[in-house]
């Protein structure tokens, strides 16, 4: 069987997921797995198993979604889509939501299933949103006129409409993604899998000195909310007279450790799966892998929300807060602040033990092996496993709380 694997999100949580994806295809001897990504992953790929195909590079080198309400961009995508299918001749295709890529498999009568979200369901809204995100709304009138050339039903409001014609996995779980149960249409309930956290490791940063000895002192795991240098040597000052190690991560490669700074490293990748369970919790951007990522570790966490993809974050904040793993932080808030919340979650036992429980639950999704379960089936024929809102389905159960998360956010309980 031949996998193809397409990252489109540019963030490391994207490209991480679908590499989980290629590690776990590449173990088994009659998969040969492929995946779509820059030539600086060309090392890596190599040393997984896997093989390596690129983009042109005049589309690799703008953002991910730029130029989408452009029929000429949609046009270049879906031919850049074609030919890269011709080159790999794949059985089966994996995609982190790229709409052209969907539609090149179809005009190839190649099977495909995309990672999606609960917020990439038609029509979704967060808490206190007014309208969907423009990417959604905003491109509908060209990618209709592209449907049309090739005589394609076109979507109606939504371009989140088009990714749920093709089959879906989620890759986390329903009480942090719900879909929403009661708008759910037979044709989807029938395509979607929850798979639980899809999260890469190679041992980076598996062994870093800072965990060597007999005396680690508490680490502090901050990603994602350093975006220049002034933040770094803010975030150090403040954090100078308590005992944290500050162990930073995701920041611009131009960021540099402050001059005489102390308990404080600073490292441009970390393998999250076995540095984050030696932290004693984290500072993170609310983002989705970043959220799973110490869920799945049991790790308190001070959840930063800023202005980008307010909305999201700010929404994958207040779920931690209810699930007692952590502290909302919305908005632009003081370093002052987000110390006084790492103090909270570090000085309450109640944070570590509610984010222990959660570990022990996360850890009861299959991940990466349902996945490539999931594609062996969609590329030979054989029976899938059971989708998500299915009466077979008989994945984990959520664990009894006075609330349970899946009451909250109205997701279907199993």
């Amino acid at each position: 069987m031949k996998l193809l694997v397409v990252p489109w999100g540019r963030n490391l949580g994207h490209v991480m997921r679908c590499l989980s994806v290629v590690t776990e295809a590449a173990k088994q001897p009659d998969i040969e797995a492929m995946i779509a990504l820059p030539q600086r992953w060309r090392e890596t790929v190599g040393r997984i198993g896997a093989r390596l195909l690129s983009y042109p590079e005049e589309l690799t080198a703008m953002p991910a979604w730029e130029n989408w309400q452009q029929l000429a961009h949609l046009r270049r995508s879906l031919q850049a889509d074609l030919e890269l299918l011709q080159q790999a001749q794949p059985d089966v295709v994996l995609h982190d939501i790229r709409p052209t890529m969907l539609l090149a498999c179809q005009l190839l009568d190649i099977p495909c299933i995309a990672i999606g979200k609960c917020h990439q369901y038609p029509g979704f809204l967060f808490p206190g949103e007014k309208l969907a995100e423009p990417v959604w709304r905003n491109t509908t009138e060209v990618t209709n006129q592209l449907l049309g050339e090739y005589g394609l039903p076109p979507v109606k409001e939504d371009l989140r409409e088009l990714l749920y014609r093709r089959p879906i996995i989620i890759p986390s779980v329903p009480e942090f993604d719900p879909v929403p149960a009661d708008q759910v249409s037979e044709g989807v309930a029938a395509q979607l899998w929850y798979t639980g956290p899809l999260l890469w490791s190679e041992g980076v940063h598996s062994d870093l000195p800072l965990f060597q000895g007999t005396e680690v002192p508490p680490v502090i795991f901050v990603y994602g909310v350093i975006s220049r240098q002034h933040d770094l040597d803010a975030l150090v000052a403040t954090f100078r007279e308590t005992p944290f190690h500050l162990l930073v991560t995701g920041a611009p490669p131009e960021v540099r450790v402050p001059t005489r700074a102390e308990r404080v490293s600073l490292y441009p990748l970390v393998d999250v799966t076995t540095v984050l369970p030696r932290c004693t919790a984290a500072i993170t951007h609310s983002a989705h892998g970043s959220c799973l990522a110490t869920l799945s570790a049991g790790l308190p966490v001070a959840a930063l929300s800023g202005p980008y993809q307010e909305y999201e974050r700010t929404h994958n904040g207040r779920l931690l807060e209810k699930m007692g793993v952590g502290r909302r932080l919305p908005g632009v808030v003081g370093w002052r602040r987000v110390r006084e919340a790492v103090e909270l979650i570090t000085s309450e036992p109640s944070y570590r033990e509610k984010a222990r429980k959660w570990q022990q639950y996360f850890k009861r999704w299959p991940g990466s092996p349902l996945v490539v379960e999931i594609l062996r089936g969609l590329a030979t024929g054989e029976q899938l496993p059971p989708p998500f809102f299915s009466p077979e389905y008989c994945g984990p159960k959520a664990f009894d709380e006075e609330v349970t998360i899946t009451q909250f956010v109205g997701a279907k309980q199993v």
